[in-house]
């Protein structure tokens, strides 16, 4: 279950021992979206009187999304193939944005 900070729109849970910090915002609409800016910084938008347990659910299982190489990633309106490649000499997971293009480099 996720703990709700003082300001009442942020939230904190943990999950497979990683802190997922999330704001979370109740509106008038009928689905729960998911966003995350640049920073890393995620917001959670629901309809009001979802219940905290069913946004922690939701969280879950995009947190641990695994891509594909030549899935699409959509990011901020556009979609985009993914290219995958592994090099022994990376020593840190990174994604490198080449024009039409998402690559995520990974190490050993």
């Amino acid at each position: 279950m996720g703990i709700k900070c003082p300001t009442g729109d942020e939230m904190v849970h943990n999950y497979s021992g990683e802190i997922i910090q999330f704001d979370i915002k109740y509106k008038k609409r009928t689905t729960i979206g998911i966003t995350m800016d640049h920073y890393g910084n995620i917001e959670v938008l629901a309809p009001k009187g979802t219940p905290d347990e069913r946004v922690i659910q939701l969280l879950e299982d995009k947190w641990e999304k695994v891509y594909e190489h030549g899935e699409s990633f959509l990011y901020l309106g556009d979609t985009y193939p993914i290219r995958i490649y592994h090099d022994i000499n990376i020593t840190q997971d990174h994604v490198v944005l080449e024009g039409d293009f998402h690559t995520f480099l990974l190490g050993k």
